[in-house]
């Protein structure tokens, strides 16, 4: 009778742990997939933010010149506005 008890115990308790093992293993595949998906989004992420530093830094190039133009313009127009002696015709000949 104690052999049986035992060998009930034993099968009670290796079902429990088949149980155990079998929702570790899905939730193991479950954070696999969690991981895949993450690492999509940061590549993604990454990606798009190349992609933006890439514009940002092309309209940069672009705005530059425009923006040392503007301030050479600026600069003789001043010039001539502030110091009335200073010939017109010279400050658009620089231009």
């Amino acid at each position: 009778m104690e052999i049986d008890q035992l060998n009930y115990e034993l099968s009670a308790v290796k079902r429990r742990t088949d149980t155990e093992v079998s929702s570790l293993r899905q939730r193991i595949v479950d954070l696999e997939l969690q991981v895949t998906d993450a690492r999509k989004e940061a590549d993604e992420y990454y990606r798009a933010s190349v992609e933006h530093n890439t514009e940002a830094t092309a309209l940069a190039n672009q705005v530059a010149p425009l923006t040392t133009s503007n301030l050479h313009e600026n600069t003789l127009i001043s010039q001539s506005i502030f110091n009335p002696l200073t010939p017109t015709v010279a400050i658009w000949a620089e231009l």
